[in-house]
Parts: C-alpha cells; sequence; structure tokens
C-alpha cells in the first residue's frame, strides 16, 4: 500500500509544525514508526548536520528564515532514508539568489546521498539547472523524455521546442533529396539539412534559438538569411533581446550578450537589418 512505500515528500509551503522544535518536526517521522531513543536522536542529528543546521535543533520554525525552513523540511524526509524523495516545488517562496544557492546544494546532496530526487517544478530555467532527466508533458502525455541537454538543443516535436525557452518557428517546405541531405525551402533560402524521412512537398517549422541568431553578420554560404527591421529592443541585463519583423512577415527573435565596453554599438529600434544562423543551428520539425 501507498503509505508503507520508502517514499518521503518535501511540500511547497514546508509543512513544517509550529509547535514543536525543529528536532521535534525532523524526528516525526522516526516517532511514528516508534524508532528507539538512542537511533532517533542520532539520526536526527545526521540529518540535522547534513543540511548545515545543528546549531538550530531547539527553535521552532517560526524563529527560522525561508531557506532555513526549506532544509529542515528537507533534513525530516530524508531522515527517513527514503528510497525515492518528491519535492513539491521546493524553492517557490525563496528569492531568486537563494533559490539558486539550494538547487546547487541540492544537487550536491542527491549526489552524495544516491537516492532518487523527483523534482516538481514549472521553473524552466530550474527544471534544466537540476535535472538529469527531464519529462516534458502535454496534456498527459510525456512528449519527450531526455537529459536537459537533449530537450533544449534537440527537441523532437513543436510542443517541446515551443515550450522550453524561447524559440524562433519558421514555415518552410521540404522541396527534396540531395547527395548531402534533405533540401528545404524558406523565405527565399534554399537549404541543405541533415536527412530525414520526410518527402517532397511536407510543410514542416524550422526551429532555432534566439541565441543562436545573429545581426548584420557576414552570412556564409550554408547560412540561413532573412532582411527585416528591428520593432523592439528589450534589455535584460545580462543580454538583450531584439524583436525583428522580417521582410516575409514572420517574426525573429534574437538575444544577444551585453559586453560592457563593448566598442561595436548594438542596433536600435527601427534600424533595418540582417538576421542569420548556421544550418547547424535549426531543427527540423515535422509535427
Amino acid at each position: 500500500p501507498p503509505h508503507q512505500r520508502p517514499v518521503n515528500t518535501v511540500f511547497q509551503s514546508y509543512a513544517l509544525f509550529p509547535h514543536l522544535s525543529v528536532a521535534d518536526n525532523v524526528g516525526f517521522g522516526l516517532d511514528v514508526k516508534r524508532v528507539p531513543k538512542a537511533e532517533r536522536n542520532e539520526r536526527v542529528k545526521k540529518a540535522l548536520d547534513l543540511v548545515r543546521m545543528g546549531s538550530v535543533a531547539e527553535r521552532k520554525p517560526s524563529a527560522l528564515s525561508g531557506g532555513q525552513q526549506q532544509r529542515i523540511a528537507l533534513a525530516r524526509a530524508l531522515v527517513n532514508e527514503p528510497s525515492v524523495l518528491l519535492l513539491d516545488e521546493p524553492f517557490g517562496a525563496l528569492d531568486l539568489k537563494l533559490r539558486r544557492e539550494m538547487q546547487f546544494e541540492l544537487k550536491q546532496m542527491q549526489r552524495r546521498l544516491g537516492i532518487t530526487f523527483i523534482f516538481v517544478t514549472h521553473d524552466q530555467e530550474e527544471a534544466l539547472t537540476m535535472s538529469d532527466r527531464i519529462a516534458v508533458m502535454n496534456a498527459g502525455v510525456a512528449c519527450q523524455v531526455d537529459d536537459p541537454t537533449g530537450i533544449y538543443e534537440r527537441p523532437t516535436d513543436t510542443f517541446t521546442a515551443s515550450f522550453i525557452g524561447e524559440m524562433n518557428m519558421f514555415l518552410a517546405t521540404v522541396v527534396g533529396k540531395s547527395p548531402k541531405g534533405l533540401e528545404v525551402e524558406t523565405g527565399g533560402n534554399r537549404l541543405v539539412l541533415p536527412e530525414q524521412a520526410v518527402v517532397a512537398g511536407t510543410k514542416v517549422k524550422l526551429a532555432v534559438r534566439p541565441e543562436s541568431m545573429q545581426l548584420n553578420k557576414k552570412v556564409g554560404s550554408q547560412d540561413m538569411f532573412f532582411s527585416g527591421h528591428i520593432s523592439d529592443v528589450i534589455y535584460i541585463g545580462a543580454d538583450r533581446r531584439f524583436l525583428v519583423k522580417l521582410a516575409s512577415g514572420e517574426s525573429a527573435v534574437v538575444r544577444m550578450q551585453n559586453a560592457i565596453g563593448k566598442d561595436e554599438p548594438l542596433p536600435p529600434a527601427g534600424a533595418q537589418v540582417s538576421v542569420s544562423c548556421p544550418v547547424s543551428a535549426i531543427r527540423l520539425l515535422t509535427n
């Protein structure tokens, strides 16, 4: 039965008992199992030391910060030595800086313990940061299960490609096959892509990440190229997002890194530009 399975959960709200001390919160599961007191106290101490919270064992949860409460909730789950640990958006209540620190700590902890962590999150960056494998779900169906690199760089369908991060999608038509691969046409470009089992005349989408797109760069013979004008520029800090309206009527997002002291000025909104990317950055999708 489910209640006897070696599985523990860390809830998004932490669900700590406010009337119990930190040590008693962590030891609650052991008390339910009637673990002998000496063993119980030793395991509680080890669990608190694991999350670096041994110094607050006698405090109440109300005296702790959000990050400290998160660690206590984690210790309470780990003290039972589960085979699988389910984490339900455990960092949702933390600020960005603390969340990134905890992501790093939790990943290191998982590697030390060797326990399977199932991490539920709506934060895509967090999913890519934390995971060894990611399942992208759509209407209850797993569209793609892969490692983070595969999910981000090699999506197998349009849902995964558009759902994970930003993605430019260009409509294209398969022209036929050549000795070098599959020939497709899009926006005045005829490109040769790695061969796939697609017949001539098939409508496809060419997926390109914004960071793979370039503005006003020298174009190679195998590059995809468009002309257009910048409709908006969004400053993010580390980089800028350029929204480009293409001559074909489609839109593209180009993401370029900001370099302090850079000699070459970046084009402003309204500027006419060329947009290009290497063929190697294009992912052809049929579904």
